[in-house]
């Protein structure tokens, strides 16, 4: 046999060996390149629902959520005419939607001395706050809302099929990929926000700008914790830090620019070094890390990193919060966390609650249905030992 026969021969032996494990591969790379367009076309319908059955733009033009909730506090519908009437239209076709089953009894009527559902449509502007608010919507966390119906269930590969070498002749080891779901439920996340009565009671577009403001940045940093740090108990989703799978064996204390170098790598290491790729500090852990020198005393950060164009991280985006202590650190693919939103929010005001009464103010309950996942463990690095 010449030498090209047998190179010839070689080649399709190992072709035929081969061949059950690259029709695997191929069907594997087609099964999560259909997950990767389902994931997308789910982004795209998400982006722009609309609640059926509510003219958003006839709805949304000059609705107050001042008046509605001073028209609440003094039980007088009359005050907020308009907005009780768009209440009652979406309550009627949508209640049941976002209430709890022991609620769904409740008369469709708005009563404006108890709670009342809002549509998110018609105070976009929350949604807008809520974003800003929040450190993993920065860093590219990806957002669902509108939501109508739950579970919404996010598909993921937990296994992949296998490849291996075999003798001429022998028995391929059969594989097969693995899918799981990423399951988002309603949560119940409550905020509490005071208020004066004298500014509740004045009809001006900053006193409704601010009360929206409040509301979001409260319900928004409770959200962005549930990312970072929730503990999946006590009615609290799943963060970051305690999903099953990150990364976390680089030791982070007495800080390097290598050691940092080393906790990328771990995630490069789990195949996952891809997406929206992004480090959270806290200010004071950041300021530990942009201190960072070399054997000459030069900075291996700009001094001010934050003031640049693209202020980055050995090339990654970062992002500073209070939420995280000192010690925390956070790196990783930020596309890989869900935050799901239900399409209303449900508010409820009360002067005589704590000591509101004496104060002349009053108490606004929001509450938003809401849950956060992390789709792929492996996709993060965490820690809770940065020191100096």
């Amino acid at each position: 046999m010449t030498p090209e026969e047998l190179a010839k021969a070689v080649g399709a032996a190992a072709a035929t060996a081969l061949e059950p494990h690259t029709k695997s591969m191929e069907e594997l790379k087609g099964t999560i390149d259909k997950q990767a367009v389902k994931i997308e076309d789910l982004d795209k319908r998400l982006k722009n629902r609309k609640i059926p059955g509510l003219d958003d733009e006839a709805a949304k033009n000059g609705f107050s959520l001042r008046a509605v909730l001073f028209a609440n506090k003094m039980g007088n519908k009359e005050l907020a005419s308009r907005e009780v009437s768009i209440l009652t239209e979406f309550d009627k076709k949508h209640g049941d939607d976002y209430r709890h089953e022991q609620q769904k009894a409740l008369s469709t009527d708005v009563d404006v001395s108890g709670g009342f559902l809002v549509p998110t449509q018609v105070i976009p502007e929350i949604i807008e706050l809520l974003r800003a608010q929040q450190v993993a919507v920065q860093l590219g966390a990806r957002m669902m809302d509108g939501l109508t119906s739950s579970p919404v269930e996010i598909p993921r590969l937990t296994g992949a099929a296998t490849a291996d070498w075999t003798a001429e002749g022998a028995t391929a080891t059969e594989s097969d990929e693995t899918f799981g779901d990423l399951k988002l439920q309603t949560r119940q996340l409550v905020a509490l926000v005071r208020v004066s009565n004298l500014l509740l009671a004045q009809g001006v577009p900053s006193v409704e700008q601010l009360i929206r403001e409040d509301i979001a940045q409260v319900i928004g940093l409770k959200m962005d914790i549930g990312v970072l740090k929730g503990t999946g108990a006590s009615n609290e989703p799943l963060g970051i830090f305690n999903t099953t799978g990150i990364n976390n064996t680089t030791s982070l204390a007495s800080v390097t620019i290598d050691k940092l170098m080393d906790a990328q790598t771990e995630v490069k290491n789990a195949n996952a070094n891809r997406g929206k790729l992004g480090w959270a500090f806290s200010p004071n852990g950041f300021n530990i890390v942009r201190k960072l020198k070399d054997a000459q005393g030069r900075f291996h950060l700009a001094p001010d990193v934050s003031q640049e164009a693209n202020p980055s991280i050995l090339g990654a985006p970062f992002a500073e919060t209070t939420q995280l202590a000192t010690a925390d650190v956070i790196y990783g693919n930020w596309e890989d966390v869900f935050i799901a939103q239900w399409g209303a929010m449900e508010f409820r005001i009360s002067s005589e609650a704590e000591d509101v009464y004496k104060k002349n103010q009053s108490l606004i309950r929001a509450i938003m249905l809401a849950d956060v996942g992390v789709r792929h463990g492996e996709s993060f690095y965490a820690t809770s030992n940065l020191t100096a």
